[in-house]
């Protein structure tokens, strides 16, 4: 639910601002140029970080921001229109949604980008005489009905399977990207059922947009925060964590005995599984400890406000139920969920008993820096590993 906080609340300020801000000719022009400048800003931001996915996305909500406030001449557009993005719209982010991640500048993106020319090119040429057989199989658009939406049962159906399609991913994956585009989902249904006339399609299709650009920043701040293997925030948040320690505070360095050995013997897939789940159990570790993915099999519990004496104990009872518990290890091709009967295929599963030894040390006089403190608990934690492992050591 964390990831989907910030969606939440980009809407509701949008909601709010909706009151107030738009009505008037100023508003209106200057909400347009802003729309237009940030579609085209997180479209290149998605293109240099590399999003397709996120690029692809916000020109299908630019070219629909357009297409809306299109004046036509022909009537046969305007009424193709209004019929046609409602339906098409959240489809494209559904589909987004399980695309794997390409370059904008790639075949893939060409591919990608080219059907959406393909389909305004469709669009345009619904105008032509020769189209009337097609336009009659579009759906109508729909009048303001209960709660004042207007949306043809063509469009609540591609909504509604776009909104159980990509809540489905997000369920599966949580990613910032599935969480912006499930975002830019409800703000679209707003723009295009809630939205009757006026800049407020445009509006909330801009919100659309700023929470796909939303989910680029928030991946960007995943991949410098957050450690991709364990979901434990990473070093960097580390170091931003220790510029703000102050008073007392205890620093717990932990690694995972013999780990090389492991991976030798049992591969590094394993290992992996058993870094995430040691990391898993160290999340929950209470006492007021935060903690962190140092790096290889090496992980950073900090204890603000604690001494050592304080988190020793926590640390301790932590140790003994890692060394006294086996750690189930998922065979190569095990589906992840055990079927309903029998073992199923692929292999048999292990259990592995893993150990941790902990050097630990607290903020002193002559150690008043966090850096020093984890130099202090690095050399503790040497010494536990000399005399024998799986203990714990506070520093002199």
């Amino acid at each position: 639910m964390r990831r989907l906080l910030l969606p939440i609340l980009v809407l509701g300020l949008a909601i709010g601002a909706d009151r107030w801000w738009l009505g008037d000719a100023l508003s209106s022009l200057l909400l347009l140029r802003l729309s237009r400048g940030a579609f085209v800003l997180i479209f290149l931001l998605g293109w240099r970080f590399r999003r397709g996915r996120i690029a692809w996305a916000t020109l299908v909500v630019a070219i629909a921001a357009e297409v809306l406030r299109l004046e036509p001449e022909s009537e046969a557009l305007r009424a193709a229109i209004p019929a046609a993005v409602p339906v098409l719209l959240p489809l494209h982010l559904a589909v987004v949604g399980y695309l794997h991640e390409w370059r904008v500048l790639s075949a893939a993106g060409a591919l990608r980008f080219g059907v959406l020319a393909a389909e305004v090119a469709a669009l345009a040429a619904l105008a032509h005489p020769a189209a009337a057989p097609l336009r009659e199989w579009l759906p109508a658009a729909a009048e303001p009905g209960w709660l004042g939406i207007a949306l043809s049962q063509a469009a609540s159906t591609s909504f509604l399977a776009a909104a159980v399609l990509l809540v489905v991913r997000f369920a599966q994956r949580r990613t910032p990207t599935e969480a912006g585009l499930l975002g830019a989902l409800v703000a679209s249904w707003i723009a295009l059922a809630l939205g009757a006339g006026g800049d407020h399609p445009t509006y909330y299709l801009s919100a659309a947009g700023l929470l796909l650009g939303l989910s680029l920043v928030e991946n960007a701040v995943s991949l410098a925060f957050e450690d991709g293997l364990t979901g434990l925030p990473a070093r960097r948040a580390l170091e931003e964590t220790m510029l703000h320690l102050g008073g007392t505070f205890a620093i717990a360095m932990v690694d995972l005995d013999h780990f090389k050995r492991l991976n030798d013997r049992h591969g590094h897939e394993v290992g992996d599984q058993v870094l995430r789940m040691v990391a898993s159990q160290l999340a929950r570790l209470g006492g007021g400890g935060k903690a962190f993915r140092y790096g290889g099999e090496e992980f950073t519990v900090v204890f603000p406000g604690k001494s050592a004496a304080e988190a020793k104990p926590v640390l301790e009872d932590w140790r003994r139920a890692i060394a006294a518990n086996r750690f189930a290890v998922r065979a190569p091709g095990r589906p992840q969920r055990r079927p309903k009967s029998g073992r199923g295929q692929g292999g048999t599963d292990r259990s592995l008993k893993v150990t941790v030894s902990i050097g630990l040390a607290e903020r002193s006089r002559w150690r008043r820096q966090p850096e020093e403190v984890i130099k202090a608990a690095d050399k503790a934690l040497y010494r536990s590993k000399k005399a024998g492992r799986n203990r714990l050591t506070s520093s002199r």
